[in-house]
């Protein structure tokens, strides 16, 4: 099997971001690059994924009631072997307030058993591995408790790098 490493696909979301920028011929501002980069992670994810052993086909921002009463899910893989699997996609669910927001609403959703019903795997750009390990300092609250949550969906298979989800996806 065809192994893309993580640091890969970041690598081709910020060349593709790059290219995006020299295209509009003026540097982007921070808000709009964060922006612009959040679509690319779901539009290499999708490139990479469709090409997969186990991907019949994938669609993309989908209303998926069963998985998600309010958002679109950014991907929905149809296995070969006939199963869905649903993938939001974020650069990070623990750095900054919205992204905490988003957090806890997983957190919530594992919670109500989703993963017991669907193949859900949030699939996320930066890699988790480093942040679930830092030194909290004496007292937090915070800070330890998002990363018990992140190391805990990731533990559970609901929180996924891409080189991870793309192995779990030949488990489904």
């Amino acid at each position: 099997m065809i192994t893309i490493t993580n640091k890969e696909f970041n690598n081709k979301v910020d060349l593709m971001l790059e290219q995006y920028e020299i295209s509009k011929g003026w540097p982007l501002g921070r808000q709009a690059k964060a922006t612009k980069r959040g679509t690319l992670l779901e539009d290499v994810a999708e490139l990479l994924l469709t090409d997969h052993p186990n991907v019949e086909k994938i669609e993309t921002q989908i209303y998926c009631p069963e998985v998600d009463d309010f958002s679109l899910v950014d991907l929905v893989v149809h296995t070969k072997t006939g199963k869905k699997v649903y993938i939001p996609v974020a650069r990070d669910l623990w750095l900054g307030t919205s992204q905490m927001d988003r957090l806890q609403v997983q957190v919530l959703k594992f919670k109500a058993g989703i993963l017991e019903e669907h193949n859900y795997c949030y699939l996320v750009g930066d890699c988790f591995k480093d942040f679930i390990v830092e030194k909290c300092n004496k007292g937090a609250r915070k800070k330890p408790t998002v990363q018990g949550w992140v190391s805990k969906l990731w533990k559970n298979k609901m929180l996924f790098t891409f080189e991870e989800l793309y192995a779990h996806i030949n488990t489904i």
